[in-house]
């Protein structure tokens, strides 16, 4: 709803964490650890991070670091109904055809849950080490319902560069807006663009 907000940060060492926010003129309250389940406190994964919602945020994807350049992104579902209701499933997201030691990370889900736009390393394995310039690009993909696999995922080529690795960042609720980073891994080169339809 309007009174949550969703975030990655360092508290707790890179976990997703929800504030309630207040709107009456004082600061929002402390973030809450969204649990073991979101935040695999087993030990398997270094940090969780770039929250992206449905409309009624019954549904988030989110990407998870194993290590290195081991990314992938997860799914998390709760009850839409129930205000605060903790999130009571997360599995990892697979793409037909992808490279299994391909990264998967920076999800931005539609409002309806059923499309998607992420970058990912695919086809090239980067579980040896860090990606190659430019491999990271931009992917779409879609189901026809809320508990549905995804569909097969197209590259959205017009986001290619042979030097920097681009990210997606953020798409507005209509999906005709999307953003995405452009940077290079080591010496800190970012720059962002906006594309419309």
């Amino acid at each position: 709803g309007g009174n949550q907000l969703f975030c990655s940060g360092q508290y707790g060492g890179g976990e997703l964490m929800l504030a309630s926010l207040i709107f009456d003129g004082n600061a929002s309250r402390f973030p809450a650890d969204l649990g073991p389940l979101v935040n695999d406190t087993d030990g398997t994964s270094i940090s969780n991070g770039d929250p992206s919602l449905d409309a009624t945020s019954a549904r988030m994807m989110f990407t998870r670091n194993h290590g290195g350049f081991d990314l992938d992104i997860y799914e998390a579902s709760r009850s839409p109904a129930i205000p605060g209701q903790p999130f009571q499933a997360v599995a990892p997201v697979s793409f037909n055809g992808f490279d299994p030691g391909a990264a998967s990370l920076c999800p931005a889900l539609s409002p309806d849950g059923l499309h998607m736009f992420f970058s990912s390393t695919d086809p090239i394995d980067v579980s040896g080490g860090q990606p190659p310039a430019g491999a990271l690009t931009v992917w779409y993909v879609a189901r026809t319902d809320l508990d549905d696999e995804w569909g097969d995922p197209i590259p959205i080529e017009t986001f290619d560069d042979d030097d920097e690795h681009t990210c997606v960042m953020a798409l507005r609720g209509d999906g005709c807006e999307l953003w995405v980073q452009r940077f290079i891994l080591g010496p800190a080169t970012n720059s962002y663009f906006r594309s419309l339809r």
